[in-house]
């Protein structure tokens, strides 16, 4: 991931495909498949799935 001031008015995007990781993950809480995404947003499956878990977690 990556936050740059410049780009996207500095909200978080992918590296790879340059999607802002907000637009993917609302995409997948409205239950659209990682592989689809992926595909869309030409971001590796296996990237999309971290950002997923990571923002997916409850407080302890």
């Amino acid at each position: 991931m990556v936050a740059d001031p410049t780009r996207s008015f500095g909200a978080p995007i992918f590296a790879l495909g340059s999607a802002r990781v907000a637009d993917v993950l609302d995409r997948f809480w409205a239950v659209e498949s990682l592989g689809d995404l992926a595909e869309e947003f030409g971001v590796p499956a296996d990237q999309l799935e971290d950002v997923v878990r990571v923002t997916s977690r409850r407080a302890a």
